[in-house]
């Protein structure tokens, strides 16, 4: 996930991003089961927004798993719909932020500013 830093943050005085790695278990049915209930999705909407969360392209998963590209579009359409998110971005952070069942493991990552002479 990346998020976009003030000028000020960090100590650093200069705008930038800053990127957060999660470890996640997202093969198992708990967290199905879970992103369905907590979001209001159907099993296959679920199945596919873990893999989403996971980083597995609509193409990807469409290949995968036997379904035409048009239907995985199409439950992506429902899926943001649903859970009230534009972008995919969107939806993989609130997932990640409102899944319990989700493993996840933050990683500081030591930050390296790097200022650009002009």
């Amino acid at each position: 996930m990346l998020q976009r830093l003030e000028k000020s943050a960090y100590g650093i005085d200069a705008p930038g991003v800053v990127m957060y790695i999660f470890e996640s278990n997202l093969n198992n049915d708990k967290s199905s089961a879970d992103v369905a209930r907590i979001f209001g999705l159907t099993k296959a909407e679920a199945r596919l927004t873990l893999a989403i969360v996971n980083g597995t392209t609509a193409t990807e998963y469409s290949s995968e798993h036997g379904i035409s590209i048009n239907t995985a579009y199409s439950q992506i359409k429902d899926i943001l719909s649903k859970t009230g998110t534009r972008r995919q971005a969107e939806l993989v952070k609130l997932v990640l932020e409102h899944s319990p069942s989700l493993e996840r493991r933050k990683i500081n990552i030591p930050i390296v500013a790097e200022r650009r002479m002009q």
